[in-house]
């Protein structure tokens, strides 16, 4: 049997390369693409794969790319997904081929032109949503094809979404189950080992006191550093893990795009479903799990978004605060932006405002203000000027210290242009990420300033801050021509935060201080609105 199996593939092969060869028609994407499609109904399993396989690794090529565009080689091959949709591996090959494609704008728009396209690949998720590479590629065409694109999510979701959060629910219980199980079953074998060795030495007269010994006598987990390793290693190569940790990165991704439309959002929002990237945040490490952990937290701050009733995620919200601080202390800037971002969103309810200051995450957020990327700080003052609206969380964060890191955070954006990327691009980001940052920052010492009696700065941050809230803002701001509505807001800003302090008496002068006559009470009326949060734009995970 195994040698007509092997037989019959090499015949397979044969036959592609004969049709490559024909002199008559050189081979180009769209010339196999259509001879698949035109035998569709009596293909062998074979002969498709072989030239789907060939057409995968040309995809790979860029200069390839453009011949599948002008050829209409992408159109072809959603016209063979839609003929043969129970062909397991016709359908693989052609979403190995479409996945590396539509990582590209111009194939994407081709993709988007039809609606049938589209229809083609939910047809196909919904005949193989449990052969899981296909599921994997799958879902990141989709991903691709929903990041920017409202029409396709909202196909998406009325053709799949309950299909989407069932494969959700599902593939995290098996992948917390299974990690589970490596724990213990590493903690059993460490045991084991410690146990072993404790005879040894006691046979030898003597007792080791290393620190797995320790750790285990205390009832500590060792293994508990080593989260992601546990059923893998255990299962031999593969062991499915990998498998099922692709189709989570990838359907979480595609979730969390589908989510940045409001009502689909909102829908997603309240299915017990969701509560499952809750129990992959609690169950995944940044430090094991990147991909997956960071999207998890980029799904969880999308849906955060929606102030809706019967949201799941806000429902546990104290939770969910104690979940996000691992991605908010571990140094990975584009989790500890997200991980702020998802904590500005939760600093809008005032029973969250209260959790945050009761298990001292605002002392982290305080933390990523000394972050060398603008872009952390921006996003952990998004979270800030909500809870310094809020006067018993204002009094948390003066007490310990925010005012003044607030200021440094000002200062060193206002006094000189700090390091820019080489490349254009990135520069425009980083200035526009200097302007947000510097805005807020702004913003939320004029809510600490207010409803106090006591200017919380000393006099050298005061004076150093109006010397600097005067002068002209940096010249390299003026490159941040989509910050235009931020720029608008600057003078605003500046001049309230000037009379704040000008008005308040610092501490360190007593009660007539330089800036302030006795008494001086600055308006709760100054202060900014809480919920600025709401102005973030949503963004599709990279």
């Amino acid at each position: 049997m195994a040698e007509a199996s092997r037989s019959s593939a090499a015949n397979a092969r044969r036959e592609a390369r004969a049709s490559l060869a024909e002199p008559s028609r050189p081979f180009t994407p769209a010339n196999s693409s259509r001879s698949l499609f035109h035998n569709s109904g009596s293909i062998s399993g074979n002969v498709g794969g072989g030239l789907t396989a060939t057409l995968r690794n040309v995809a790979v090529s860029g200069s390839s790319r453009k011949q599948f565009v002008s050829t209409s080689c992408v159109e072809e091959l959603c016209a063979l997904l839609r003929a043969a949709p129970h062909h397991a591996e016709l359908c693989l090959n052609v979403s190995r081929v479409l996945a590396k494609l539509s990582l590209h704008e111009d194939v994407r728009q081709r993709l988007d032109a039809r609606e049938e396209h589209l229809d083609a690949l939910l047809q196909a998720l919904a005949l193989h949503s449990q052969d899981r590479p296909l599921l994997i590629r799958l879902c990141f065409i989709l991903g691709n094809l929903s990041a920017a694109h409202p029409p396709n999510r909202e196909a998406i979701a009325r053709l799949a979404l309950p299909r989407l959060l069932g494969l959700l629910e599902s593939h995290a219980e098996e992948l917390l189950a299974r990690t589970s199980r490596g724990h213990a079953a590493s903690v059993h074998e460490r045991s084991m080992g410690a146990q072993a060795s404790a005879h040894h030495d006691a046979a030898a007269g003597g007792a080791r006191d290393d620190a797995s010994t320790r750790e285990l006598a205390a009832g500590v987990d060792p293994a508990a550093a080593d989260a992601r390793d546990g059923a893998t290693n255990r299962e031999g190569p593969g062991g499915g893990r990998g498998d099922l940790l692709d189709v989570l990165v990838k359907l979480v991704r595609l979730i969390a795009h589908l989510a940045i439309s409001p009502h689909i959002g909102e829908r997603i929002a309240t299915a017990p479903a969701s509560l499952a990237l809750l129990r992959l945040l609690q169950g995944t490490r940044m430090a094991g799990d990147d991909e997956l952990h960071l999207n998890v937290v980029s799904a969880v701050t999308n849906l955060s978004y929606y102030l809706v009733d019967g949201s799941v995620l806000l429902r546990s919200h104290e939770t969910l605060c104690m979940a996000l601080v691992p991605a908010l202390t571990f140094p990975n800037a584009e989790g500890q932006v997200e991980a702020a971002r998802a904590l500005g969103n939760l600093s809008r309810l005032p029973e969250a405002r209260h959790t945050i200051c009761r298990v001292r995450v605002h002392e982290a957020l305080l933390l990523l203000l000394d972050h060398s990327s603008s872009h952390v700080a921006e996003a952990a003052c998004g979270a800030l000027i909500n809870l310094a609206a809020d006067p018993p969380m204002r009094a948390a964060l003066i007490e310990v210290g925010g005012a003044a890191k607030l200021a440094g955070l000002l200062l060193y954006l206002l006094s000189s242009a700090p390091p820019v990327p080489v490349d254009e691009a990135a520069a425009a980001e980083a200035i526009a990420s200097d302007v947000g940052a510097a805005l807020l920052a702004a913003k939320t010492l004029c809510n600490l300033c207010c409803g106090v009696s006591v200017n919380p700065l000393d006099t050298t941050l005061t004076c150093e801050l109006r010397a600097r809230l005067v002068e002209p803002r940096p010249a390299a701001w003026r490159f941040a021509a989509d910050s235009a509505p931020l720029l608008a807001e600057w003078p605003q800003a500046a001049s309230l935060l000037l009379e704040l302090v000008g008005r308040l008496p610092t501490a360190d002068d007593g009660a007539n201080g330089a800036f302030g006559e006795e008494g001086a009470f600055a308006d709760e009326g100054d202060e900014y609105e809480a919920a600025l949060v709401d102005e973030y734009e949503m963004l599709p995970v990279r």
